[in-house]
């Protein structure tokens, strides 16, 4: 049992994130943590304008010319179900993200010229919405 709410801050919240990280990697060798989160997010790669009937499987087949595909995912609209015509694919290696963008980027998928490019991580305070849903904007005896 823990003693105090302390303690179990201390073991959920890292005083040193980085070396807690380090930690996790492993081998007691030392590991620059910020160059291998920089390489997780310069694997996966942004695919836009794709044709809105394109499956997962096609894009992996695609990007598996290339190199080897760690992940795909085709981002949907969850209103409408339907394909919002980007999605992101993830290969095994830098070298292989870097060959995909060379060989695929303006590739045409199905009369569609495609866009390849890295993956940028997404910036606070970004994301859908409606615009003005949900706020007051007045009525015609406020003026």
């Amino acid at each position: 049992m823990f003693r105090c709410e302390k303690e179990v801050t201390r073991l959920i919240q890292p005083a040193r994130p980085a070396a807690f990280l380090a930690s996790l990697i492993g081998n007691g060798a030392e590991h620059d943590v910020d160059r291998d989160l920089e390489n997780l997010v310069a694997t996966k790669l942004y695919v836009g304008n794709l044709p809105f009937q394109t499956t997962e499987d096609e894009l992996r087949e695609m990007f598996g010319r290339v190199g080897q595909v760690a992940s795909v995912k085709i981002i949907i609209d969850r209103d409408s179900g339907r394909s919002k015509g980007f999605g992101f694919v993830e290969m095994a290696s830098d070298d292989e993200a870097h060959q995909a963008v060379e060989q695929l980027n303006g590739a045409s998928l199905n009369g569609r010229r495609l866009t390849v490019n890295e993956a940028r991580p997404m910036q606070p305070g970004g994301g859908g919405g409606r615009g003005d849903r949900g706020e007051f904007r007045g009525n015609r005896f406020s003026r």
